[in-house]
């Protein structure tokens, strides 16, 4: 697994009386760490937002076509340009629930939209080479 560039957005409560989002941008493999990481980034005296409640965290890009993508080989190669570097890319979505997966290509830049993590490899994994005959 590779890692991604995510936002996370926290909501929280301002000495101005308002109520408004806090967004990091943080690096990580999954959305735990990008959690914790953004966690820790904002203990800092000059935020000063109480009362933080976790919004979501997305993607805020994808990882590259690099070899160690789909290293496991769970992945079919991508059905538009062929490159069997795909990434897996969790994500947790503002609608709240659990975590999401989506497939996403670092060369053409396809991806899915978020499912479960069977689901989202299942429907990638179903989709047929652009062009072929589906055998």
């Amino acid at each position: 697994m590779q890692k991604v560039d995510y936002i996370v957005t926290f909501m929280g409560d301002y000495p101005c009386g308002g109520r408004h989002p806090l967004t990091v941008k943080t690096n990580s493999f999954d959305v735990s760490g990008a959690i914790c990481a953004a966690t820790e980034s904002i203990v800092d005296e000059r935020i000063e937002a109480t009362n933080l409640v976790l919004i979501s965290v997305v993607p805020d890009s994808y990882p590259p076509a690099t070899d160690n993508a789909n290293s496991d080989g769970l992945l079919k190669p991508c059905p538009f340009c062929g490159n069997p570097n795909v990434s897996l890319v969790e994500t947790l979505p503002e609608d709240g629930g659990e975590n999401m997966y989506l497939v996403n290509c670092g060369c053409c830049n396809a991806s899915q939209l978020p499912d479960s993590k069977q689901r989202a490899i299942h429907d990638w994994n179903q989709r047929d080479m652009e062009g072929s005959s589906g055998k």
